[in-house]
């Protein structure tokens, strides 16, 4: 009897005696090739919208709460330019507030920045003719730019201040015609930088007044235009007049509602109202509300002028 290895009588039986043809090994790398084609197309497919999608929620979130830090300067930049070296460091204290909200009316987009309030905040203060100084006040940097992207004419250029704006703070509950910047010691600085029209606005100090919603209207003109908002006597709530065919974008405040004063409100108020209302001053001659805002127009470009110099 022949004893055979038991392993090579194993690979004689488990081994092909016959090779595969030419064109099925051409097959079958032709479709692992293909199924690598599909695996890498699908991988593909998902990469590019991911990165897509990414792409558009950055951008989303950059011209929702990024866009003006890279566009356009920050309020302490604002200030810094107008020479207002307390002014810029409120502007980057904790007490700050950067809003970065932007709103397009017409043919102009405007951006609130940011806001501050406080005591002796700017070197800039506005002095009364009985020589009491507005210590506490509020100040609000806003920018405006041409919706189309050419540039803001320059405060130097002939036609600088042919299209005008009015910013004010307004107050719910009280009727904007009334208070508003012009009547709140108001005064302003504006410049331009890179086309983009820059303004700081400022007034007495509004915080008093954070137990209700407070708001920052931008509209073209150099008054309060009561065609570009809507004032409710009941509710007190103030809106934008949706048929208006100029600039009234109005915005909310973001200010602290534990630093209202109702004390203080009552009191401020009470002294707008003796003025609105004409009541004798201390030489006992009586003053008037148009006398009145003209002091203060006279007095806004005063403060604006010295603050140009500056720059």
């Amino acid at each position: 009897m022949m004893k055979y290895d038991m392993d090579e009588l194993l690979r004689n039986a488990l081994s092909s005696k016959t090779e595969p043809q030419e064109r099925l090994n051409q097959d079958i790398i032709r479709k692992i090739q293909e199924k690598e084609r599909q695996t890498m197309s699908k991988k593909n497919r998902l990469k590019v919208p991911a990165v897509a999608a990414l792409a558009i929620v950055v951008l989303t979130a950059v011209s929702v709460t990024g866009y003006a830090a890279w566009k356009y300067l920050m309020p302490h930049q604002v200030a810094e330019v107008a020479k207002d070296e307390g002014l810029a460091a409120a502007f980057q204290s904790e007490e700050a507030v950067v809003v970065n909200e932007t709103q397009e009316n017409g043919s102009y987009r405007i951006t609130l920045l940011g806001i501050v309030s406080g005591k002796n905040l700017s070197k800039y203060l506005i002095e009364d003719e009985a020589g009491n100084i507005s210590e506490d006040r509020t100040y609000v940097v806003t920018a405006i730019e041409n919706a189309d992207g050419t540039p803001r004419p320059h405060t130097s250029d002939d036609n600088y201040g042919e299209d005008p704006f009015f910013v004010s703070p307004l107050i719910q509950g009280l009727n904007p015609a009334f208070y508003n910047i012009v009547t709140m010691g108001g005064a302003y600085f504006e410049m331009v930088q890179d086309g983009i029209q820059y303004r700081i606005a400022e007034c007495d100090n509004v915080e008093k007044f954070a137990d209700r919603p407070v708001y920052l209207c931008v509209s073209d003109g150099t008054f309060y235009n009561n065609e570009a908002y809507r004032y409710d006597e009941n509710s007190g709530e103030i809106s934008r007049n949706e048929s208006y065919a100029g600039v009234n974008a109005l915005f909310v405040l973001p200010l602290d509602e534990g630093k209202a004063n109702k004390e203080e409100a009552e009191a401020y108020l009470k002294s707008l109202e003796d003025e609105l209302n004409g009541e004798e001053d201390d030489s006992g001659e009586e003053t008037s509300v148009e006398n009145e805002e003209s002091e203060i127009t006279d007095q806004e470009e005063e403060i604006s002028e010295i603050w140009r110099e500056a720059n």
